[in-house]
Parts: C-alpha cells; sequence; structure tokens
C-alpha cells in the first residue's frame, strides 16, 4: 500500500520544481518573474500552470520559504537541471536552487543511499550509485546490515528465537508526551552486525513497540576494524538521517538505539530535538 501511495505521488509531482532560496519581496508576482529570471540565469524558456510559496515567512528564521511550481511542459525540468549543475560546475552564483518536487519517501531513500555511501568512501571503500543501490568493488550490491523489519515480518518470529531474544539486556527511557505524540527510546551495547540484528528484532517484537506509528534504528560500532553504521526512519522522513549524525557529532559509538512515536498532532521539527535528548539519554545508560 505505502508503495502505491508513493507511486501516486510521483506521478501527480511529475510536472514540479522546487525553487529554494528565492528571496522574498512584497507583493511580488512569480507567474511574471520567475520564467523571466530562469531564462536571464539558465537560458531555458519556461511557463507554469501555476506557482506560489509554501506557506508564509518562517518565524524564526530568515530563510525564504520554498516555491513550488507546476511547470506547463514536463520536458524543461531535465533543461534547468542540467542547466544548474553547468552554472555550478563553472562556479556561477544562483539566485535560487531548483530540485524536482517528490514524495518525502524518496528523498528520504535517496539521502539515505548517498550517506551510505559517503560513509563506506570516508573508510577507502570505493563504491558507486547506480540506479538505487550501491554497488561495491567487487561488482556486487551493498545489503543493509539490519534490514528493516515490516510488522508481517515480526509475526513470523517464532517462540524459540523470542525466548532468545529475551537474554538481550536493554536500556530504556521514559516517554514523552508531546501534543498528542508519545516518544520512547531502547537500546543496547552492540559490537557486531548480529547483534545489532537481534537487538532490532528484540525491541520490534515487544507489544508495546509493535504497535507504534515508526520505530527508528540508528547503530554505529566498529566490527573487524570496519565502522558499520546506517538507520531506518520508518516513515518518519529524515529523523535517522538526522539522529545518526547526532551520533557521530557526539561521538558515540557501540550502541543500536530505537526510537519510538506514537503520532499525534503536528509538532514540525520539535519532535527532532525531543528524539536527539531520548538518544542521548539513552546512550548515556548504555555506556556509562
Amino acid at each position: 500500500m505505502d508503495n502505491e501511495i508513493t507511486d501516486l505521488r510521483s506521478r501527480s509531482m511529475r510536472d514540479n520544481i522546487l525553487i529554494h532560496n528565492f528571496k522574498y519581496t512584497p507583493n511580488e508576482d512569480l507567474a511574471a518573474s520567475m520564467p523571466a529570471l530562469i531564462k536571464q540565469t539558465l537560458g531555458v524558456d519556461v511557463s507554469f500552470v501555476r506557482i506560489h510559496r509554501n506557506g508564509v515567512l518562517h518565524k524564526k528564521s530568515d530563510r525564504p520559504v520554498t516555491i513550488t511550481a507546476k511547470l506547463t511542459d514536463r520536458n524543461k525540468k531535465d533543461e534547468i537541471i542540467n542547466a544548474q549543475k553547468s552554472k555550478k560546475i563553472a562556479r556561477v552564483s544562483l539566485p535560487f536552487y531548483i530540485t524536482p518536487q517528490q514524495p518525502p519517501a524518496l528523498v528520504s531513500a535517496r539521502n539515505k543511499l548517498f550517506d551510505k555511501s559517503d560513509s563506506l568512501k570516508k573508510q577507502n571503500i570505493s563504491v558507486k550509485i547506480s540506479r538505487n543501490s550501491i554497488v561495491l568493488p567487487n561488482g556486487s550490491k551493498y545489503s543493509e546490515e539490519v534490514p528493516l523489519l515490516s510488522n508481517a515480518a515480526v509475526l513470523k518470529t517464532d517462540q524459540t528465537k523470542s525466548e532468545q531474544l529475551d537474554d538481550i539486556v536493554t536500556m530504556n527511557t521514559e516517554p514523552i508526551q508531546k501534543n498528542g505524540s508519545e516518544f520512547y527510546a531502547t537500546g543496547t551495547k552492540v559490537g557486531s552486525v548480529n547483534q545489532a540484528q537481534n537487538f532490532y528484532k528484540k525491541v520490534c517484537i515487544d507489544p508495546y513497540v509493535a504497535s507504534v506509528d515508526s520505530r527508528i534504528l540508528i547503530y554505529r560500532f566498529m566490527e573487524q576494524g570496519k565502522l558499520i553504521e546506517n538507520y531506518h526512519d520508518d516513515g518518519e522522513h529524515g529523523a535517522g538521517r538526522r539522529l545518526l549524525k547526532y551520533t557521530r557529532e557526539n561521538q558515540i559509538m557501540d550502541v543500536a538505539i530505537v526510537v519510538t512515536r506514537w503520532m499525534g498532532e503536528h509538532i514540525g521539527p520539535q519532535r527532532f530535538t525531543i528524539m536527539e535528548g531520548l538518544v542521548n539519554e539513552v546512550a548515556n545508560l548504555i555506556l556509562e
């Protein structure tokens, strides 16, 4: 179902571009000014079915609100992106930055792909991205060390395996409530892929966790001299990426952590601050 929804959203957005960091001016007429500016800076003739800013100015930031524009001719999208790349290579400054509009799930998946690729390259492992996969030096495709577990997969866990997982010692935070949402974190110390996998399974089969909207997994540890790190957003787009970055910046190692969320009202970026606090709390419990 999720894949079908993402596909439908992709189709509805295929004519759209997002225009970032374009300075707001009072009484602006984007329908008239933006095509002229794109022609002037990128040399591409465009027209729009519609164009608008996505809301009002941010109260806590001077950063301009992003603009969404639906192209009359979708073939112009590639022309715009390619022209922008050429300007970037030539180090030409532009008054905006344009990207194709895509569903959040696709954006998150793409970001995750590049994050893992960058992590491997920093370890002097020569990899490349081909379509939606990371290709390793031997030509094989990278597989995630700890695959995402669906509810269906969790239900297939047999009783014997469940009992074996009981021996894993975990540390837990107290739940935090915010506007109807509830956040909670649990984690353990790990030093191998097998330990991270088993911890993740143990958490997912817990009845308390099985009912949540998102189970955000992050893990970071050394095994046989190799850094193993990755994450799963599980629908909370951008969360895993941000939390893994938090562990890097705070030099948190040898942990696997799951942050759960029961969805309430929309609370925006506050959710990330809450999650980072929980990661910090549970990491201190694990590593003390």
